[in-house]
């Protein structure tokens, strides 16, 4: 099947205006930031900065193995988390409170008072379902959404970022961004149909030759 590897800004904008949560919003946006959804999923409410709009990620379902690493969240998603940190993350606590449970540590919270469930920490399948009711809400086929499109669109908007204006943006600085050792791991990312990207790199191509000849002539 084909899957929708790529939002389009517009697409982006219709499944965020569907979603009927900040949480699912901020789950949304997230992704977009680079991040992947384990690592979204199991982020501890602790290691969350405001004052710095970032948040330290680990792979490891919330336990502190290794390093980790470092993401700076883009506006947005810092506006769509602090909306559910105070408006719904809270009043979740004061239930939890009341009813003398254990709050969890992860940043996301079931928000459905269903018992056995209520103030746990957001599954994938819940989130998976989530993103793909809103796609369907949006005009998009469910069947062709995945969790991991949009840490595809944030990769995608980097190598165009980088195709446009290369000394703004270096590969190690997209390996910091992404979380990743290695460029190999950007080639399932890209997309080569992506017209903008592709007229700049064949734009450089074209310079650098042109500038090799000029080199040749001069010597």
């Amino acid at each position: 099947m084909d899957y929708e590897k790529w939002y389009t800004d517009e697409q982006v904008d219709a499944i965020l205006s569907n979603f009927r949560t900040y949480r699912d919003k901020a789950v949304f946006s997230l992704s977009l930031d680079g991040l992947r959804i384990d690592e979204i999923l199991s982020a501890q409410i602790d290691l969350y900065r405001a004052d710095e709009g970032t948040l330290k990620l680990f792979r490891s379902k919330g336990r502190r193995e290794g390093e980790g690493r470092v993401c700076v969240l883009s506006e947005r998603s810092r506006r769509l988390l602090e909306e559910y940190l105070y408006n719904e993350r809270s009043a979740v606590e004061g239930k939890l409170i009341d009813s003398r449970s254990l709050i969890p540590t992860e940043i996301f919270l079931n928000l459905r008072e269903r018992e056995g469930s209520f103030g746990k920490p957001m599954a994938y399948h819940n989130a998976l379902e989530i993103i793909k009711r809103a796609a369907k809400r949006a005009g998009l086929d469910p069947a062709k959404v995945r969790t991991h499109s949009g840490r595809s669109t944030k990769m995608e908007e980097l190598l165009r970022q980088q195709a446009l204006d290369p000394a703004s943006l270096t590969d190690n600085q997209i390996l910091d961004i992404m979380g990743w050792k290695s460029m190999e791991s950007a080639e399932p990312y890209k997309n080569r149909q992506d017209r903008v990207t592709a007229v700049e790199n064949w734009k450089r191509l074209e310079a650098a030759k042109e500038q090799r000849r000029a080199d040749d002539q001069a010597t």
